[in-house]
């Protein structure tokens, strides 16, 4: 993922890190830095603890980050300011047949499941010989893929 010198700069004023540790975190490209991922193709401020990921550059995060939505957040966090406000919902949100929260939990429950799983299906084809984006571990990938969770954020306000 693409940062900008002031991301580079916002990183090291908030958390109060030298301009040795942020390049450290981040590779050059030309004149573009790219955020240096593990061997689960997963960022460096991404966090586990007991399971679950937290990012840890969250209050400082790069521009990228902050314009990045994931869409079943999105359409959750739509539902959500609709429902409150008794506003009929577009049917082209995944979730606009959702009667109440339950339901919406359980929706986006199983959109997440579903994103996990053809990501997974991906994953495998890409292991078994398919053409696709080269992943240095892959068996890595799908075993964080099989069985990670991430810090819940629902109600999505």
């Amino acid at each position: 993922m693409k940062v900008t010198q002031f991301d580079l700069d916002r990183l090291m004023t908030g958390y109060n890190l030298s301009a040795e540790q942020v390049h450290a975190m981040v590779r050059r490209e030309d004149s573009q830095f790219r955020i240096l991922m593990d061997n689960h193709a997963a960022c460096n401020a991404l966090a586990a603890r007991g399971g679950r990921y937290t990012c840890q550059a969250y209050e400082h995060r790069p521009g990228i980050c902050r314009e990045y939505e994931c869409y079943i957040l999105a359409g959750a966090r739509e539902w959500m300011a609709r429902y409150d406000s008794h506003t009929p919902l577009d049917p082209g949100n995944a979730f606009h047949a959702a009667r109440d929260e339950e339901e919406l939990r359980r929706d986006v429950e199983t959109a997440i499941q579903r994103m996990r799983a053809d990501n997974l299906a991906d994953c495998g084809q890409l292991l078994s010989g398919a053409k696709g984006r080269v992943y240095d571990n892959l068996p890595a990938l799908m075993k964080t893929l099989s069985g990670a969770e991430f810090e819940p954020t629902f109600p999505p306000r």
